[in-house]
């Protein structure tokens, strides 16, 4: 079921299963304003969105879903240190970065990204 498109911002239309993937993000695993909350009340939290969202809370389906966030997020992780260790350029980069910390932490990153685009020719 999709939920109504008025619903959300610039008229996007997600099913509701992407909603759900949002909220659980957003609230429980994400960085908003309400990260440092106890889990308690971030779960009471996500079951007044969803309810809000007309979308009915089920406590195990909304589980799994924030179980496959997280592996996902682990893959990208995991993805992305086995990318810049087959890259020696690359990740020495990225270590050199880390090293010099601050600022330049971000500048170094933002360089080795440039130079993982074009390796993979998406630049």
């Amino acid at each position: 079921m999709a939920i109504d498109p008025k619903t959300l911002e610039n008229n996007l239309e997600l099913t509701e299963r992407e909603v759900k993937i949002v909220m659980i993000k957003y609230i429980i695993h994400g960085n908003s304003p309400f990260s440092e909350a106890p889990l308690e009340t971030r779960m009471k939290m996500l079951m007044v969105a969803a309810k809000q969202y007309g979308i009915k809370y089920d406590d195990a389906e909304f589980q799994e879903i924030g179980r496959a966030c997280l592996q996902v997020q682990q893959n990208i992780i995991t993805n992305a240190a086995e990318f810049l260790n087959k890259d020696k350029d690359l990740y020495k980069a990225g270590t050199d970065g880390i090293k010099k910390g601050g600022d330049s932490l971000i500048t170094v990153y933002d360089t080795v990204l440039d130079k993982a685009l074009k390796k993979m020719g998406l630049k």
